[in-house]
């Protein structure tokens, strides 16, 4: 009895491109799947009749493909809270050489959407805005929701940086 007959090796070819194929598609749904890294490393809230909070986040896309984030959001109690789509000026930076300015850098929010490419990062302000009152001053812990223009929410929960100001960013 042969065994490297035409009808076993059309078999063996048959079966290598049924794993081949399967192995493809595990590869393509793991490359395109959306991961995203997010840490804060600023937190301020303002007093004000319009409560404010502006937090400084670093962003890294880890996925092969490129994300766009649409918005950002934080969760306080039952609340949803949007960031401010638009840039707003955070603060300036002014090099003084005697009564003269030399260099003045102005820092602003990031615009929506968030570009980030295929395993790219971007860092920057967010700034959020309460109706109903003010921001907690010093919470444990925040929920951020993000939201791609891949239809994917991501959910994650950061310890906030109490202790640092915006000196300590730059």
């Amino acid at each position: 009895m042969k065994f490297f007959t035409r009808d076993n090796i059309t078999l063996a070819l048959a079966i290598i491109g049924v794993l081949l194929s399967i192995g493809n598609v595990i590869y393509d749904s793991l490359s395109r799947r959306v991961k995203l890294s997010i840490t804060s490393t600023f937190y301020k809230t303002y007093e004000s009749s319009s409560g404010a909070l502006q937090m400084y986040f670093h962003i890294a896309n880890e996925s092969a493909m490129p994300v766009a984030i649409t918005r950002i959001q934080i969760r306080l109690k039952d609340e949803y809270i949007d960031c401010d789509p638009f840039p707003k000026k955070v603060f300036t930076v002014s090099t003084h050489s005697g009564d003269e300015t030399e260099v003045e850098k102005v820092y602003y929010t990031l615009a929506m959407p968030i570009s980030l490419p295929a395993l790219g990062a971007t860092s920057g302000f967010v700034q959020f805005h309460r109706r109903s009152g003010i921001f907690p001053l010093a919470p444990t812990e925040v929920d951020i929701i993000v939201s791609t223009n891949r239809r994917k929410k991501i959910k994650c929960r950061i310890i906030p940086p109490l202790d640092r100001t915006i000196n300590d960013l730059f």
